[in-house]
């Protein structure tokens, strides 16, 4: 899945969103490896790298028909469904995918994927706002 995601979004990305879905992976996973953090690091980074696909030129529906996220969340679930990744698998990286806007996602409530996307996309954006 993860090769599959990455050659999705190289095709699909401009390489600064690659860019920025990299350092969401790097990012999450620094934050999982810090607070001791079980999760899933294929589905970590393929929603990680794919997380802004609603805001590439590939995207299934138009930005102001619907939530880039929600529509980048539906548009993985399918391309992860059509070759052939198991239904509860892909329905966790959409899910990460729809959610990441939202600040505060417990692990809890939304799972480990979601939470580290979320966060990671966060600690990049805050970098890169600050400079880093």
């Amino acid at each position: 899945m993860a090769k599959d995601a990455e050659v999705f979004a190289r095709e699909t990305h401009t390489q600064d969103l690659l860019s920025h879905g990299y350092r969401t992976y790097y990012f999450g996973a620094i934050l999982a490896s810090y607070g001791g953090l079980k999760y899933d690091k294929e589905l970590h980074f393929a929603a990680a790298v794919l997380h802004d696909i609603g805001l590439t030129d590939s995207r299934a529906v138009p930005l102001q028909a619907c939530c880039f996220a929600v529509s980048g969340g539906r548009q993985v679930h399918d391309f992860l469904i059509c070759k052939g990744y198991p239904s509860e698998k892909v329905q966790i990286v959409g899910d990460a995918i729809s959610a990441h806007l939202n600040l505060h996602l417990p692990v809890r409530d939304y799972g480990e994927v979601a939470a580290l996307v979320a966060k990671g996309a966060v600690c990049d954006l805050l970098a890169s706002e600050n400079g880093a």
